[in-house]
């Protein structure tokens, strides 16, 4: 297990080990030359406003086997991050991290092996030995969820380089030794970042992370260049998502059975694709349902539906509900995560009991026979996607936290001047 140390010398003294959270100035060795104060204020005021460098270099961290909301995300950012940032996307799968660096220009990529569990330790050096020999100022880590991307976070603080982490979704720890283990690999992190509110709250109280280095910033969503006017199919609606047991598909299939003027088109993949042919056929509603596999381009665009449904179980802030707010799209979605973060009740959709498909049926039936109803909440829906959730306002958001970070390392590695010191030490 990696552990931090910083080493403080005094003379006549014999050098003491400490953990980085227990670090101290020591006084009477900073006193002598009235640096003390001096420091203090230099480390904690305000400073000066922050500016985008000419360059910085900057790795993203993906450590998923697949495309995922997460991934989305990331192939986002890195669309509308600033040319002035040099981005290398690192993984353990060639497909993802080209699929992650595909929307921008000159992005370049470093493929990893896949670390076989925590004591797999050659291949964590591995990792950590690339991003060293990529002169990194500072590595963004994109967890697909709370415990994953841990040994990006080992390796980045084995190599030195500053470390941000971005965390999509939270749900239980597999086991007590997986819990322990992302609690003491989070301490070495510079700054977290939840993609909601609910997700920031939960890394306070599961990771035991001081508030001060945890931080919301929503996903965003890029303006389209050309908006579709085209109407929207008054009888469709959409659910949009990897075909997995949590998102709730199933539930959706026996809400659509209770309201039959509806078409439902299920767009994703995954290993639950064929119960859920199955399951629709059984309720005999296939007729009714199309399967329109994961689509190259919009799928707003290209389907046009009505109505946005996020039947989840488990879920934080699905990116699918911001573009379908910013293309006017109304949201009927379980009340679950962060999702009452992104869609106001009775303002922008409509929220319903997790599980309760009575609720749905009925939530999916309200809007569909109202098209004014649907069209006012649509125009509020685009305008908070606009306000809050624009890929322009969340790039910049992550350019600051990346010039915040990389100016404090800057600082921390001054401390020598003070005759403080810092060591990594690994176990």
């Amino acid at each position: 297990m990696l552990r931090i140390f910083i080493r403080a010398e005094q003379p006549g003294t014999t050098p003491r080990r400490r953990p980085l959270k227990t670090l101290r100035l020591e006084r009477q060795a900073l006193a002598s030359n009235g640096a003390q104060s001096d420091l203090q204020e230099w480390l904690h005021s305000p400073s000066e406003p922050l500016v985008m460098p000419e360059s910085m270099r900057v790795g993203l961290y993906v450590d998923s086997p697949e495309i995922g909301g997460a991934e989305v995300f990331a192939r986002q950012l890195l669309r509308e991050l600033s040319s002035t940032i040099h981005v290398t996307v690192v993984g353990t799968n060639q497909y993802v991290i080209e699929e992650v660096a595909s929307q921008r220009d000159g992005v370049t990529t470093c493929l990893v092996p896949q670390v076989r569990g925590r004591l797999d330790i050659s291949t964590i050096r591995m990792h950590a030995q690339r991003i060293r020999e990529l002169e990194l100022h500072l590595l963004h880590i994109n967890h697909g969820h709370l415990w994953s991307g841990q040994y990006g976070v080992i390796a980045a603080a084995w190599a030195g380089v500053p470390r941000i982490g971005t965390v999509h979704g939270v749900f239980p720890a597999r086991n007590r030794s997986q819990r322990l283990l992302t609690i003491t690999i989070a301490r070495v992190m510079q700054q977290f970042v939840g993609v909601c509110d609910y997700v920031t709250n939960t890394l306070v109280r599961e990771l035991h992370i001081p508030p001060d280095r945890v931080r919301t910033i929503y996903c965003g969503v890029p303006t389209p260049a050309s908006p579709n006017s085209t109407p929207p199919d008054p009888d469709l609606i959409a659910a949009v998502g990897r075909f997995a047991p949590e998102k709730g598909f199933d539930l959706l299939l026996e809400a659509v059975e209770r309201v039959p003027q509806c078409r439902l088109v299920l767009i994703g993949d995954g290993l639950e694709l064929e119960h859920l042919i199955d399951q629709a056929a059984r309720l005999g509603i296939k007729h009714r349902v199309t399967f329109a596999g994961w689509l190259d381009g919009s799928w707003v665009n290209q389907f046009k539906p009505s109505l946005l449904v996020v039947p989840s179980r488990r879920e934080a802030a699905p990116l699918v509900i911001m573009e379908a707010m910013q293309a006017g799209i109304p949201v009927v979605a379980t009340d679950v995560g962060g999702i009452s973060e992104l869609v106001s009740h009775d303002e922008t959709g409509l929220l319903v009991e997790v599980a309760n498909v009575r609720e749905l049926a009925e939530a999916i039936t309200s809007l569909l026979t109202d098209p004014q109803r649907r069209e006012q909440m649509g125009r509020r829906a685009a305008r908070r996607a606009a306000s809050d959730f624009a890929a322009e306002k969340t790039a910049r958001q992550y350019e600051h936290l990346y010039c915040e970070v990389a100016d404090w390392s800057a600082k921390r590695a001054s401390f020598k001047s003070f005759g403080i010191h810092g060591e990594e030490a690994s176990a």
